[in-house]
């Protein structure tokens, strides 16, 4: 967890929601939470959004979102 909250943490604000939303979307439509855990990446988020470094607000705007891009477009 340490090592993914210090590579989310070198990634400015912008690029790490994308990162966050992409990952999610993945996880939705093409099962990929087997091989790489959104969860962690979501926690991470959280984490960092405590510090400061992200807006928790968007990071749980963001979320939302893709997971429902993501239900949708796997149907």
């Amino acid at each position: 967890m340490n090592a993914l909250t210090g590579l989310l943490s070198q990634i400015p604000p912008a690029p790490a929601y994308t990162v966050l939303a992409a990952a999610i979307i993945a996880e939705s439509v093409l099962l990929v939470g087997t091989i790489f855990p959104t969860l962690a990446l979501m926690l991470t988020a959280g984490a960092l959004a405590r510090t400061g470094s992200m807006n928790l607000f968007c990071v749980i705007a963001v979320a939302a979102g893709a997971v429902v891009i993501g239900d949708a477009l796997g149907h």
